[in-house]
């Protein structure tokens, strides 16, 4: 749920405030805090004529057009071949930006198919609905700030991690703190010998900063709040599975979200010739698998310990048939002996039936297609990094 500044058809259909009412007013929701930046920005975003798609690809090719336009007044950039950095530079902004309004409204879909399964009256519904679409803004604020500060300090100290070969010259053979910092920013971004590229460089790469870190709170938060929602909020029926499906779908489509910007690391020879690109790759994909199943680890145990008090329960029930059985056999009191048998061979095609029943709560078709999302890029790096090596050699 969203707040009232959505268009309609973006979140549940009960409106509510974009902040919490003055007391004494009367509400049929009130929020629990304030929307983020984030959640403005989209609402923003919505009420915009045209599909939102349109507008964050329009402004990923207005971020790549002023890039490169500020590294030609450089003097040393040919609009014919686009360095990838810049254009991975470029689209991050968009792309983070994009894929939070997207799985925003996949989580408004997802909780409102997950509703038949919720343990909770229309009050808890929508508290968890604004809850799971809408960040809460001092953690945004915060999580930019952290992944801000983080970014500087890599950029501060690309030089120390970059071969030689891939810096800059020494200026006047100066080996100062200043100028090796410059060689290591200049040689990781491609950055032209200009003020303009300098200037542009560094805002795009605080607002990727910025926006990747509310991406990765967007991104860890909602998989928390999966967790919680199967542990606490979940009424566990095996033979109605179908609402647990939608928030498995969420989690997928947030770990593929994840991954995808993998792609666009691995594209970057500047940043993949350090040492960190490697281990990045290879984290990011463990941890977006990791994010697709620890979410869903709670709701796994409690299918399964369904699945088996319902098979002790059957296991119980032929039990006590095999015993009647024995009985009438030692009696020879075989009449109604065929109802028994009847009796017995349901049982046991319950419990053939419940014991075929899966425990995790996604779809075959989901768990392929993530494994393909997150295999191929570690099998393009390591294609790639074989090629190097024999070409180089």
């Amino acid at each position: 749920m969203k707040a009232s500044t959505r268009r309609s058809g973006h979140g549940p259909s009960t409106r509510t405030r974009s902040h919490p009412p003055a007391s004494g007013q009367r509400s049929v929701f009130a929020p629990p805090y304030y929307p983020s930046w984030v959640d403005r920005f989209t609402a923003f975003v919505d009420r915009l004529p045209g599909p939102p798609w349109a507008f964050y690809l329009g402004l990923g090719l207005t971020l790549l057009v002023v890039s490169v336009a500020a590294q030609w007044t450089a003097g040393t950039y040919s609009f014919e071949v686009v360095s990838r950095s810049h254009l991975i530079g470029a689209f991050l902004t968009p792309y983070a930006l994009g894929m939070m309004h997207y799985l925003d409204r996949v989580a408004v879909a997802a909780i409102k198919s997950f509703r038949p399964a919720l343990r909770g009256g229309e009050a808890v519904f929508q508290r968890l609905a604004y809850i799971f679409t809408t960040l809460p803004p001092r953690l945004a604020f915060s999580a930019g700030l952290l992944i801000t500060l983080g970014g500087l300090a890599l950029a501060l100290g690309a030089a120390y991690f970059l071969p030689v070969s891939s810096s800059l010259s020494p200026v006047e053979g100066g080996r100062d703190a200043w100028s090796t910092l410059n060689r290591g920013f200049v040689a990781l971004f491609a950055v032209g010998p200009s003020p303009a590229a300098y200037g542009v460089t560094a805002a795009l790469l605080v607002l990727n900063w910025w926006t990747g870190g509310a991406l990765v709170l967007h991104t860890v938060r909602r998989l928390f709040l999966v967790a919680r929602i199967y542990r606490r909020h979940t009424n566990v029926d095996l033979f109605r599975q179908a609402p647990l499906y939608a928030l498995s779908r969420l989690t997928a489509l947030t770990t593929i979200g994840s991954v995808l910007v993998v792609y666009g690391i691995a594209t970057v020879p500047s940043y993949m010739a350090t040492p960190f690109g490697g281990v990045t790759v290879a984290l990011i994909v463990i941890l977006a698998f990791a994010s697709f199943t620890l979410p869903l680890v709670g709701i796994h145990r409690a299918l399964a310990g369904e699945k088996d008090r319902l098979l002790e329960d059957i296991s119980d029930r032929l039990r006590s048939a095999g015993d009647e059985l024995h009985l009438r056999i030692d009696r020879k009191a075989y009449k109604g002996m065929d109802d028994l048998h009847k009796a017995m061979a349901g049982l046991e095609i319950e419990r053939n039936m419940i014991g075929a029943m899966p425990t995790w709560p996604w779809q075959p078709d989901t768990l392929r297609t993530l494994l393909i999302a997150l295999l191929l890029p570690v099998a393009v790096w390591v294609v790639q990094a074989l090629l190097q090596r024999v070409l180089g050699s």
